[in-house]
């Protein structure tokens, strides 16, 4: 992300069958050439209408371009709960993306789940303002052995000069009868002008379309061409 730019990401999930929510906003901030700080606050409301607080921290460090490590903590009613390792990688040939995370998450409360996550999206730009991809996440819980993986198709595109707005179907794979969401996000574009983000290929430009991905359930999100967020 520049220097002194405040970049806003929300997300909304809605359960297709009505029964859930699950809404979040991160904020984040470029401290320096290579590290960059972002918190998220998020509010689930399950079928009996309960409301659970959950809140992120994220700090990050760019060894190279494209490759970022990052520290995670996650906090849930003013508990830490979990603090853990990333990894962030994503590049671009022509009009072909791929974004591709890793994650590790061992507890801070006793008892707590103990799991790794991945996600693998390779992403398609049709047009400097049109993309489309396919979103896999997976999940292992090593304490209480068991594996989730789901699968996310959707669009992106760029609405006016500053703003990304992505939708998508999340649909359960492992186990198969998960329940599927519909997802949709905006975020704020710092590119002035439109037609430079399918060319732009600085370093600045790099490190923000990695943000697009790294703040998305359970680790990141993606981008429209050369879109940073």
């Amino acid at each position: 992300m520049p220097e002194g730019k405040l970049a806003v990401i929300a997300y909304q999930n809605w359960s297709l069958t009505g029964r859930s929510t699950h809404s979040k906003v991160w904020f984040g901030a470029r401290i320096n050439e290579r590290l960059d700080y972002a918190i998220a606050q998020a509010v689930i409301v399950d079928g009996q209408r309960t409301v659970l607080p959950v809140s992120e921290s994220l700090l990050r460090y760019f060894i190279v371009d494209g490759l970022a490590i990052a520290a995670r903590g996650t906090f849930n009613a003013g508990q830490f709960i979990a603090l853990g390792p990333e990894l962030h990688f994503q590049r671009k040939w022509g009009a072909f993306q791929l974004t591709m995370n890793a994650a590790f998450r061992p507890p801070i409360v006793p008892q707590g789940p103990v799991p790794a996550l991945a996600i693998v999206a390779p992403e398609v730009c049709l047009h400097p303002r049109f993309s489309v991809y396919v979103e896999s996440d997976a999940t292992v819980d090593f304490r209480s052995p068991g594996t989730s993986v789901v699968v996310t198709p959707g669009v992106s595109g760029i609405i006016g000069e500053r703003q990304l707005l992505s939708a998508g179907v999340e649909v359960g794979v492992v186990p198969s009868a998960a329940t599927s969401s519909a997802r949709g996000t905006w975020s704020c574009s710092e590119t002035a002008d439109p037609r430079d983000r399918a060319r732009s290929s600085s370093k600045a430009s790099s490190r923000q379309l990695l943000n697009c991905r790294v703040m998305s359930r359970p680790m990141t999100r993606r981008c429209t061409s050369e879109v940073p967020s």
